[in-house]
């Protein structure tokens, strides 16, 4: 009886470390796409996307630096957030249609960018510099 309170406890201990670290997670469908990214970039094209993609980016040195963000909506919506790693939202974009937003940040650093789409039709670009 009481190895099983301690199981239930470290359960309990657990699912509120996973709510408090905010457990991101994808989910998504993508028809006829090309993806290609890096360190301080991610870019895609498609013929539909729906559901949300989640990517970490970095920047390095010291100074600012700027992430571009463009999105080409030929049909659906689209949304950009911004986080930095310690859960701070910096940026949240909703129904992006054909756009550009520059977004600067102080010295080097990592972002985490979730990409959150219904039945969209287009591309976006996410590049640090």
């Amino acid at each position: 009886m009481k190895g099983q309170h301690r199981v239930l406890s470290l359960l309990a201990w657990l699912a509120l470390c996973l709510l408090l670290v905010g457990c991101e997670q994808e989910s998504y469908t993508i028809e006829n796409y090309t993806m290609d990214e890096g360190v301080d970039y991610w870019t895609a094209s498609y013929e539909t996307f729906d559901g949300n993609m989640i990517r970490e980016l970095e920047v390095s040195g010291a100074g600012e630096h700027a992430f571009t963000i463009e999105t080409v909506t030929e049909s659906g919506t689209i949304d950009v957030e911004m986080r930095g790693i310690d859960g701070i939202r910096y940026y949240e974009g909703e129904d992006l249609g054909t756009d550009t937003v520059v977004l600067y940040t102080d010295g080097p650093g990592r972002f985490v960018f979730e990409v959150i789409a219904e039945d969209h039709s287009g591309s976006f670009s996410i590049r640090g510099a």
